[in-house]
């Protein structure tokens, strides 16, 4: 059941963005990156009250997997699109690049 939880927080975070990205007409906001940083906040408030705990190293182990294994999950499905994105907003500056070198080269020809 937390890993439902973990996934409507990936898609909020990646809808969030998305509505920015649409309103900005470009890609701004890495709602992937959004979502890592909320787990990465999460596994450590989580190791630090399992730590607080004072748990045999058993029970210890098995309170971090159950807590940390549906986060690292879904991250693991973040980290994907936090790539994608990066890759994204490379070939979109690339594609930018370009249209502005044939935009110069065209003016160059017209002034010609």
């Amino acid at each position: 059941m937390a890993i439902l939880g973990f996934f409507v927080v990936f898609l909020l975070c990646m809808g969030l963005a998305k509505a920015v990205n649409a309103i900005r007409g470009r890609l701004t906001v890495n709602g992937a990156a959004i979502h890592l940083l909320l787990t990465l906040v999460f596994a450590v408030y989580m190791v630090v009250n399992a730590v607080r705990a004072d748990l045999p190293p058993a029970a210890f182990g098995y309170a971090l997997g159950y807590t940390l294994t549906p986060a690292l999950l879904v991250g693991a499905l973040a980290a994907f699109f936090f790539f994608r994105f990066r890759a994204d907003k490379a070939d979109q500056a690339r594609v930018h690049r370009l249209r502005e070198q044939r935009l110069r080269a065209d003016a160059d020809q017209a002034a010609q």
